[in-house]
């Protein structure tokens, strides 16, 4: 096989540049990273992509836990300012329950408690920038706006620490019944009653059940009264068509323009689950329904009532019922604030995990795809050395003209 001195060169200048091209791959890594393209090293490449959406997911949930503490820290820092307003009023209730008080007196009580109201409902249209706190998933929408005044029906508020078993029985057919509220009737000897809405029972004034609505059923609140209390009929019967007239007084209530549904922002993958990862309260979360059916209303609209019975120096109610709904208006918002807390350290815990995984994928991406430092000045230094022993043998080697090959 006759060998030329082309066939030489172009070996030569073949080898010569794969040593070249050696040399500048391995120029690339210069730049920190080792993978600049799959062929580096697919398996590598593949781990660096997996753990860079790790580590992408991963960032938009600390994002989600970020926003989810800032907004539940506003809630709580809200309701911490609702309790402290509420038991003022509380202790505005007790002061008022004293029959030694002046008209003069229950006006000023009256006033004070006023003032506290409005600072309250100020509270309960917080915002986290443009966006409502307490409004559900309709944020921004303001939740509350100022009380109307309507005739609605008189309610009777319960305290159920003070009753005998028998007596939570009678009210709602077990002791595990949350009623605490009960619209008061007149029979036709003008005998006070209660009705129990949730079941239709009717009670004496010592809770005994004496009567059942006519006709009771699920929808039965809804037809007989308007959200706000305001009753559709003057009347109602019970099963024996014994007449009782439903006592109404002017009062005034409020409206809430947001929704129940949660705001959700997740830490991890899957659907979201509003029980677990929900940021925010609602209205009715925080003042609850009233027994009308009224969403997110009761607690304010029972401070009204509150407001004024003080103002009216009616020390019976305010002794009973007033020191009874006070109490637990204060206990609704507290409870509120117990719930977003809890969720609160839960956040918090959740971004510890996330920091520390964040931390964790880093330095999985940084061992798959950085530059070995040492390694990489040891091979381009015997890139380079190879490169110039190819030049200097190459110089040494090659025929230099066709004159050297014709003698």
């Amino acid at each position: 096989m006759r060998v030329s001195s082309g066939f030489m060169t172009q070996n030569y200048l073949v080898q010569l540049n794969k040593a070249y091209s050696k040399q500048a791959k391995l120029m690339e890594q210069s730049d920190g990273d080792a993978l600049h393209r799959p062929s580096d090293n697919p398996v590598q490449c593949v781990r660096t992509m997996t753990f860079k959406t790790s580590l992408s997911q991963n960032e938009q949930y600390s994002q989600n836990v970020k926003d989810a503490i800032s907004w539940m820290k506003q809630s709580d820092d809200t309701l911490v300012s609702m309790t402290d307003s509420l038991k003022t009023i509380k202790e505005k209730v007790s002061q008022a329950a004293n029959s030694t008080n002046t008209t003069s007196d229950f006006a000023d009580i009256s006033k004070e408690i006023e003032e506290v109201i409005n600072q309250i409902k100020g509270l309960s249209n917080s915002q986290i920038g443009d966006r409502y706190i307490f409004s559900g998933q309709k944020d921004k929408t303001q939740p509350y706006s100022d009380p109307v005044q309507v005739t609605s029906a008189d309610v009777k508020t319960v305290d159920r620490t003070q009753l005998t078993s028998t007596q939570l029985t009678n009210i709602a057919g077990g002791t595990g019944s949350k009623a605490d509220q009960f619209v008061v009737l007149k029979d036709a000897s003008n005998n006070t009653r209660y009705l129990n809405t949730d079941n239709g029972v009717i009670l004496d004034t010592s809770y005994n059940a004496v009567g059942n609505i006519n006709g009771f059923s699920s929808s039965w609140v809804s037809t007989n009264f308007q959200t706000n209390g305001v009753p559709n009929v003057a009347s109602v019967t019970d099963t024996a068509s014994n007449s009782y007239t439903i006592q109404t007084s002017p009062k005034y209530v409020t409206t809430y323009s947001g929704d129940d549904n949660k705001i959700s922002m997740t830490i991890k993958n899957g659907v979201a689950v509003p029980a677990n990862d929900s940021v925010n309260l609602t209205g009715s979360d925080i003042f609850g329904d009233n027994i009308f059916g009224g969403k997110a209303t009761s607690v304010l609209d029972d401070l009204y009532v509150i407001r004024d019975k003080v103002k009216a120096g009616d020390v019976s109610w305010l002794s009973d019922d007033g020191m009874t709904l006070a109490s637990n208006v204060h206990d609704k918002v507290i409870n509120a604030q117990v719930e977003t807390s809890t969720r609160q350290s839960s956040y918090e815990m959740s971004q510890t995990m996330l920091d520390s995984q964040n931390t964790t994928i880093t330095e999985d991406i940084t061992n798959a795809s950085a530059t070995n430092i040492p390694k990489l000045i040891t091979d381009l230094q015997m890139a380079q050395t190879v490169y110039n022993l190819s030049l200097s043998v190459g110089s040494k080697i090659i025929p230099s003209s066709l004159a050297d090959y014709l003698k």
